[in-house]
C-alpha cells in the first residue's frame, strides 16, 4: 500500500493510492489555497447518546447537502437519501449518504462521514446505500449493506443488476466481510426465490425488454426495516434506535425511496445464481432455466443463459457456456466469450473504485 502525505490548509491529509478491493478507504480532501469555513452540520452534536440525536431527529436534506459538498470542496451533486447510524460503536454517529453526481446515471455514489475529534474521516464507494444498516448477528455490532452493480459487460443486463455487500468497521476501515455472514445471504436467496416464483409465462416472454428496470433490494431481507422520512414532511420522524432514512423530494428516485417496480426477473435470476455460487449451492432449478434459455430463439435469452452458466460454474454449465461462444448471433457469442474470459469470479471487479483519505477543516 502506497501512502503519500500532503500539506493541505495547515492540515495533514493521507491519500491512499492503492488498496485491496475488500476494504473501504477514506476519501482524500481537495487541497486549497484559502481557509474553508466548515459547513454548519460539522458543528452539530454527533453523539449517539444525545437526546434527541441526529439519527432520531435528522437534519434537512439541504443541510446535509451543504455538508457533503463542503467536505469535498466542490459541487458533488444532489443528495438522494441519507441516514445517521452508529457504525463504529465509538459513541459518535456516522452519516451515510447516497448522491446523484449528475448525468443520467441517477444515484451513483455513496459517502460515509465518521466524526473524529475535531474533524472527520470520509469514505466513498461506487456501491449504493439504500438505507440498510443491520445488526445481523444480534451482537450489538452494526453491519452496513451496500449494493454493487454486477459486471455483466455486453449483455442487456449490464448496469441494472445489483448484489449486496456486507461491510463492517474493523478498527482501521470498513472491510467487506460477506463471507462471515452466510445466514444473511441464505435469507437473501430465499427472498429472491420467492420473487422468482411469482413470474408468470406470457406471450412477451421470448421478447427482449427495451430496458430492464433497476431492481430494489427485497424488503424481506431486512429484519427490522427502518422508517422512511420524506424531507419536508409536516410531522417529525418518529424516534427509533436504528435511525431514519431521509429521502429527498425532487432528487432522482432511489430504490430505497421509490415504489417497488415490477420485478426484473432476469436480474433476479442472475442475482440468485450469483448467491448460489457464493454459498456453494448451485441449484438444479437455475441450471434447468439456463438450459431452456440457451435453447431459445431469442438472442436476449441466450445471452441471459450465458450469464447464468458463468455463475453456476459447474462442468456442465461451462460446457454449455463454451457452446454459446460459438453462437451464430455475434452479440450472444461475444457475451459468452466475455464470461469465459472473466474467470471463476466474473464480477470480482464490481467491488473496485473504493477510494479515500482524512479531512479536517482548519
Amino acid at each position: 500500500m502506497l501512502i503519500v502525505k500532503l500539506q493541505m490548509n495547515k492540515t495533514i491529509a493521507l491519500v491512499v493510492a492503492f488498496c485491496l478491493p475488500s476494504c473501504l478507504l477514506p476519501l482524500a480532501a481537495r487541497a486549497g489555497t484559502e481557509a474553508v469555513k466548515p459547513p454548519a452540520l460539522a458543528s452539530y452534536d454527533w453523539s449517539a447518546k444525545s437526546v434527541p440525536n441526529l439519527a432520531s431527529n435528522p437534519p434537512s436534506a439541504d443541510l446535509v447537502g451543504a455538508f457533503v459538498n463542503g467536505a469535498a470542496g466542490n459541487e458533488l451533486g444532489h443528495v438522494c437519501n441519507f441516514r445517521f447510524a452508529d457504525l463504529r460503536q465509538t459513541g459518535n454517529l456516522s452519516l451515510i449518504v447516497t448522491i446523484d453526481a449528475g448525468g443520467r446515471a441517477g444515484c451513483n455514489a455513496t459517502y460515509i462521514f465518521d466524526k473524529r475529534g475535531s474533524g472527520f474521516e470520509i469514505y466513498s464507494s461506487d456501491a449504493l446505500f439504500w438505507g440498510d444498516v443491520q445488526d445481523i448477528n444480534h451482537d450489538g455490532r452494526s453491519e452496513l449493506i451496500l449494493w454493487a452493480l454486477m459486471g455483466l459487460a455486453g449483455s442487456e443486463l449490464d448496469g441494472y443488476c445489483y448484489w449486496p455487500l456486507v461491510f463492517t468497521w474493523n478498527g482501521n476501515g470498513y472491510s467487506e466481510v460477506g463471507s462471515q455472514y452466510r445466514r444473511y445471504y441464505e435469507k437473501y436467496l430465499e427472498s429472491l426465490r420467492k420473487e422468482i416464483a411469482t413470474e408468470r409465462p406470457s406471450a412477451e416472454e421470448t421478447q427482449a425488454p427495451e430496458a430492464a428496470p433497476k431492481p430494489a433490494p427485497p424488503a424481506t431481507i431486512v429484519e427490522v426495516p427502518p422508517a422512511v422520512y420524506q424531507s419536508g414532511s409536516s410531522s417529525a420522524p418518529p424516534a427509533t434506535l436504528g435511525g431514519e432514512i431521509v429521502a429527498v423530494p425532487g432528487a432522482p428516485p432511489s430504490p430505497a425511496a421509490a415504489p417497488t417496480p415490477e420485478p426484473d426477473y432476469a436480474c433476479l435470476r442472475v442475482e440468485a445464481a450469483k448467491t448460489e455460487a457464493f454459498l456453494g449451492e448451485p441449484s438444479s432449478a437455475t441450471m434447468s432455466y439456463a438450459i431452456k434459455a440457451s435453447e431459445s430463439n431469442n438472442p436476449y435469452h441466450r445471452k441471459l443463459a450465458a450469464v447464468l452458466f458463468s455463475f453456476i460454474g459447474t462442468g456442465e454449465a461451462m460446457t454449455d457456456l463454451k457452446g454459446l461462444a460459438g453462437d451464430t448471433d455475434r452479440t450472444v457469442a461475444d457475451v459468452a466469450k466475455e464470461r469465459l474470459s472473466a474467470g471463476p469470479e466474473p464480477d470480482e471487479d464490481f467491488r473496485a473504485d473504493l477510494v479515500g483519505g482524512q479531512m479536517y477543516w482548519p
